[in-house]
């Protein structure tokens, strides 16, 4: 999952949270002091507004819903010994590293000396499908943007890119494919 939908899910979980809490809370006290002023003055508008707190708890419990049903439908591949992929025909999307204390790096990696450092390729797959994987030093020295090829994956790791030399490239404007280059005809 990338990080745009990770902030969406976690969004819809915390704000869900965040509803059922303060539902439960209005109707405590909508509920309490309704009651309260309703038996000493005979006025109902308190618990008129008493149902204003179930409701948040059911829009919070399905905000919550929401979200779970999001992040296991988005969730990555756990990591581990799983079977590793062969993408046949993959676009490098991005490369880039994140240091711990500075942030998101876009060049001159082969500087990068803390050990904490996470290098990530993002890759398209022929499907549109846009994932991040993690990598090694060398793998993302062999990675530039824009380039085509075939990716070897295992989990959320990108184990080996093969560029594709010679192939048809695709025009990423308007996803057409371009004609072979006529290598006879003079420049």
């Amino acid at each position: 999952m990338n990080y745009r939908k990770e902030d969406k899910v976690g969004w819809w979980i915390a704000g869900g949270a965040g509803a059922i809490l303060i539902g439960f809370l209005v109707s405590l006290m909508l509920y309490g002091a309704g009651t309260l002023v309703y038996m000493r003055s005979d006025n109902p508008s308190l618990l008129l507004f008493a149902p204003i707190g179930p409701a948040l708890i059911i829009l919070g419990i399905v905000s919550v819903v929401v979200g779970l049903r999001q992040g296991f439908k988005h969730a990555k591949p756990a990591t581990g010994k799983e079977a590793v992929l062969h993408l046949s025909e993959v676009l490098v999307v991005s490369r880039f590293a994140e240091i711990p204390g500075i942030g998101t790096w876009f060049s001159d990696f082969d500087t990068l000396e803390d050990p904490k450092t996470r290098f990530l390729v993002q890759l398209e797959t022929e499907q549109g499908d846009i994932r991040e994987y993690h990598c090694a030093i060398e793998v993302l020295l062999s990675v530039g943007e824009g380039m085509r090829g075939r990716a070897i994956v295992q989990g959320n790791w990108l184990t080996q890119f093969i560029p594709q030399a010679g192939s048809i490239a695709r025009n990423d404007l308007d996803r057409q494919l371009l004609p072979p280059i006529d290598r006879e005809s003079p420049p």
